[in-house]
């Protein structure tokens, strides 16, 4: 990874995943928010910088970890 990477991602702490291309990131919460049928329900953010360049929310997604997994999986590896 590059040297701007690196610092982004210490810049934004462990639970976020930054976008290659622009200036938003996943940020996902810390804890597992609960496990029911569906699974384990985790909580993530879409964020982006505002205008003052603080991180500002731009929606919430609840998702289970085994879905995120499954469709991690899915993705074929480039060549």
């Amino acid at each position: 990874m590059s040297k701007w990477h690196d610092r982004l991602k210490r810049k934004l702490g462990k639970f976020a995943v930054p976008c290659m291309v622009t200036e938003r990131w996943l940020q996902f919460s810390t804890e597992g928010w609960a496990r029911l049928h569906e699974g384990e329900y985790i909580t993530l953010w879409v964020m982006t910088r505002g205008a003052d360049d603080q991180p500002k929310k731009l929606c919430k997604l609840i998702v289970t970890r085994e879905d995120l997994l499954a469709a991690l999986e899915l993705i074929e590896k480039p060549g």
